[in-house]
């Protein structure tokens, strides 16, 4: 509806260093110009990012395993246009020791800046359904399960909705790629990491991946990519290009 949204996930440590412990929601009503936060305080007051100075903010925060600290939001379109059921749907890693683990939320559109009327994936029921639980966080599941041992910053996804192909197209990278460093180390770029491709008919899956490198380097294996991102408006020749940053 012309608003523009915006999670910022947010580290423990100020210097911007560190585990992420949380999310920040931010928005920006259409025709306006500052950033609000999602309870109505200014984004623009700096004070307010950091906990030990009073600020309490976000609307992720030490969730169990830190989960849904870092949220991609899948893509529709131009304003969310390409959207037919009215939800907008959020794709987080489970926390930072189960980033292999993939989470899914969704919300209506009107109630995104409202946690309480968010709504966690919980699993495919027999018949292929998904089933949600409301505001209750602990009970999510896993709606895709990439492969174990990659760095803690692995597998936060880009999901772009291909119109013209009727499918979901999902891009993510390993980070820290098994042997080349400990999973857990907050560098984790030692070496370059892998990039992984898949589609779906919905945004619960299933998941299937058609492209998997485990050596994603580019032009150049010194190169460090990771966080691939597809971009929503450069789809072209009927949805079979599409275009990766």
């Amino acid at each position: 509806d012309g608003n523009l949204y915006q999670f910022i996930s947010h580290t423990a440590e100020e210097n911007g260093w560190g585990w992420f412990d949380g999310a920040q929601l931010i928005w920006r009503p259409k025709g306006k110009v500052d950033w609000q936060r999602w309870n109505g305080t200014s984004a623009h007051d700096e004070d307010r990012w950091f906990l030990n100075r009073g600020g309490n903010q976000l609307i992720f925060h030490n969730e169990p395993n830190y989960a849904f600290s870092f949220i991609s939001i899948a893509q529709f379109g131009q304003d969310y246009q390409e959207n037919k059921d009215g939800y907008v749907y959020l794709f987080s890693p489970n926390g930072r020791e189960e980033a292999h683990h993939l989470n899914l939320a969704r919300v209506k559109k009107e109630f995104l800046l409202d946690r309480t009327k968010w709504e966690y994936f919980v699993r495919l029921t027999d018949s292929g359904e998904p089933e949600w639980v409301v505001n209750d966080i602990a009970k999510r599941g896993d709606v895709h399960c990439f492969p174990e041992g990659w760095g803690w910053y692995s597998w936060s996804p880009s999901v772009v909705w291909n119109k013209e192909l009727g499918l979901f197209i999902m891009a993510c990278a390993g980070t820290q790629r098994p042997g080349t460093g400990p999973v857990m180390d907050s560098y984790m770029h030692y070496e370059t990491g892998g990039l992984m491709l898949l589609w779906a008919e919905n945004p619960w899956g299933p998941w299937h991946t058609f492209y998997w490198d485990e050596v994603w380097d580019g032009d150049d294996p010194g190169n460090r990519l990771y966080m691939p991102q597809l971009s929503p408006k450069w789809i072209f020749d009927g949805g079979k290009t599409m275009y990766l940053l």
